[in-house]
């Protein structure tokens, strides 16, 4: 009964009912809804930064939990830093699986504990190295980007290099006869342009996303390059020539028998603490430094020590010992005999080739940019589980803001009455604007209505009592006079806005956010919800009128200027750009690639011959995502350089 009445038309509490749950219900019986909103107001100035406010907005949150019975409390996107901060912290168990996963096809391939040991600690160094410069240069470490994509490449790449640098070594030793002193210079220096020119592409593929001019793509390119260098010097060239010495410190080993099996059992041990050490490395590098340390002295020191006396004692012995090496490290017959028959044909497979990349292209220009809460967050967290339950139960209200600035001489009675004529227009263009329960465009507070608030209330008596008539000839509820009105603003910046029965209505420190005085007179803003955050359909009606009541309202007025923003348009055209600073990057990094090929292989028809099919590949790759309904976001807008890096490698 007591809803009933505070939400019956004329109630000073009428509006609340628009803040329950569009699935509100009501009967005979009274009100029913799931669920509704409400404001928690705070002073911000006690915090030392976002975080902070953020950790404490998380406890309110508890607060109101712990005591619940019948309800749920959920903070609406109240700690975005901390949320996408964690996301970035997730990373560690993804980079400790593939690492381990790769020490363990290291040691099958190779066929030697060493190769995977030295892998391990080659990429623990390099991580520590690459992290620790990007941070020394001011990158934002706790990026999705620099926590998720960069220790993709830095493992990929540098375990690729170190493959092409030991596979070499190994056929100077194993083809050729030569000792580790001659095989090791012999096999680098056959591989060492190769290897340049592969880091030296990649490099510049990834910095070729600096041309995109967005911080976030920026910093990840600078971040990829940093860490591919390091990648090159650890993993490519030192590593081998570590490997390679330690098989011939310790010398030939034993035959093995029943004990391989326990030598297998014994890799595991090895991936998961070189697993860890490399993750620890990436998300906690004063831990990481420790763990490589322990690593590099448990799993690489002590044992080739332990190997070398217990291989010593072997060959006095006069036990059989292993003689050469066994790991397939280069080479697969198979890969040889395809890539032969497909060249064979090549009158058949350039056409095909060629039609499959024509359609792919086509497809490719279909992909679309776009922003969900679910490509970065998790859908357990409160953060996401937030934005789902307000778009379940407010879709029509809208997902997000946008407004007309306007900035002027705001005491002017016809400027200011203008506002509504704009507010009107926006109302009958049709556009996809946030409404309420009862359909009813959702406008902000703006300073028209702060006037009219203060007008209807007690401080109007006041205020005309001090000299500055209000009064209303034409029945608008603005003054009719400019002195009036600005006697109004001041007021309220002064003592705040009050209810028709003189209780608080606004704050004196919160008027500024509808009216606030500037160099070029007062500003407000006219504040609209908007439907979508990502759909294209959506939000560029939305901007177009938008656009066009911020250019008719100039129009009618004087001396004011009206300019159109708001978070959704941001958003939006800041997911575009992802898109278009792969249409810039994705060019640039294939024209330094085939720059630097034709500088280092000396030839223009090489250099086309090896760039080419890249081309082919990035076509496929956003074929791909177009099919599948993959959008392009600050994440998947790096995919392309990562397969300009790979590709040419």
């Amino acid at each position: 009964a007591a809803l009933d009445a505070a939400f019956a038309e004329g109630s000073p509490f009428a509006d609340f009912r628009y803040s329950l749950s569009e699935q509100t219900t009501r009967t005979d019986a009274g009100w029913s809804s799931p669920a509704f909103t409400t404001q928690v107001v705070y002073d911000t100035t006690g915090f030392a930064d976002e975080a902070a406010e953020e950790a404490w907005l998380r406890t309110v949150q508890d607060d109101l939990r712990a005591d619940a019975v019948l309800t749920d409390s959920i903070g609406v996107a109240i700690d975005p830093e901390l949320s996408f901060g964690e996301a970035a912290e997730q990373s560690a168990p993804y980079i400790f699986l593939a690492v381990a996963l790769i020490l363990l096809l290291v040691a099958f391939v190779h066929r030697s504990y060493w190769s995977s040991v030295v892998v391990g600690a080659g990429l623990t160094a390099t991580t520590l190295a690459a992290y620790g410069t990007s941070a020394l240069l001011g990158l934002k470490m706790g990026s999705l980007l620099l926590a998720f994509v960069v220790p993709i490449a830095m493992i990929s790449f540098g375990v690729d290099f170190y493959i092409h640098g030991l596979g070499r070594v190994r056929e100077a030793q194993v083809d050729e006869g030569h000792d580790v002193r001659a095989a090791y210079p012999l096999g680098m220096r056959a591989v060492f342009v190769a290897m340049l020119l592969a880091v030296s592409s990649s490099i510049a593929a990834f910095l070729s996303n600096a041309a995109s001019g967005i911080e976030a793509i920026i910093q990840f390119g600078v971040g990829s390059a940093l860490s591919l260098g390091f990648a090159y010097l650890f993993l490519g060239q030192i590593a081998p020539r570590v490997t390679v010495g330690v098989e011939a410190w310790v010398g030939d080993d034993p035959v093995k028998g029943a004990s391989r099996y326990l030598y297998a059992a014994g890799m595991l041990i090895v991936a998961v603490m070189g697993g860890l050490s490399v993750a620890m490395a990436a998300v906690m590098p004063a831990i990481g430094l420790v763990t490589f340390a322990i690593f590099s002295v448990a799993f690489v020191a002590l044992p080739a020590f332990v190997t070398r006396r217990r291989n010593r004692r072997a060959r006095v012995a006069g036990r059989q010992l292993v003689e050469g090496h066994t790991g397939a490290a280069h080479g697969l017959d198979q890969a040889g005999w395809l890539v032969h028959f497909l060249a064979k044909w090549r009158f058949v497979t350039i056409p095909v080739v060629v039609v499959i990349g024509t359609l792919g292209l086509m497809q490719a220009m279909s992909v679309s940019s776009g922003f969900e809460i679910e490509d970065f967050l998790s859908t357990d967290t409160d953060f996401a589980q937030s934005i789902d339950r307000v778009s379940g139960h407010y879709p029509s209200s809208g997902e997000g803001t946008s407004f007309i600035y306007i900035e002027g001489d705001l005491t002017d009675p016809d400027n200011l009455a203008a506002i509504d004529t704009t507010v009107a227009q926006l109302r009958a263009s049709g556009a996809d604007f946030g409404t309420n329960g009862d359909g009813e465009m959702i406008v902000a507070l703006h300073a028209a209505d702060i006037v009219r608030m203060v007008v209807a209330s007690p401080a109007a008596e006041v205020i005309a009592a001090s000299g500055p008539s209000l009064a209303d000839a034409d029945g608008n509820g603005l003054p009719d006079s400019g002195a009036g009105i600005a006697a109004i603003y001041r007021h309220v910046a002064e003592f705040g806005v009050t209810t028709p029965d003189g209780a608080p209505a606004i704050s004196a420190a919160d008027t500024a956010k509808y009216i606030a005085q500037t160099d070029a007179g007062y500003a407000t803003d006219i504040t609209i919800q908007v439907g979508s955050f990502t759909d294209g359909a959506i939000i560029e009606p939305v901007e177009a009128a938008l656009t066009e009541a911020a250019i008719a309202h100039e129009a009618m007025t004087t001396g004011v200027r009206a300019r159109v923003s708001g978070d959704v348009l941001t958003s939006y055209y800041g997911m575009d750009s992802f898109t278009r600073s792969m249409l810039v990057s994705m060019p640039l990094a294939l024209l330094l690639a085939l720059v630097l090929a034709m500088a280092m292989l000396r030839s223009v028809r090489f250099a086309i011959v090896s760039v080419l099919p890249i081309g082919l590949v990035v076509i496929g790759l956003y074929a791909f995502m177009a099919t599948f309904g993959y959008t392009v976001n600050v994440v998947t807008a790096t995919i392309a350089a990562i397969a300009v890096g790979v590709g040419i490698d």
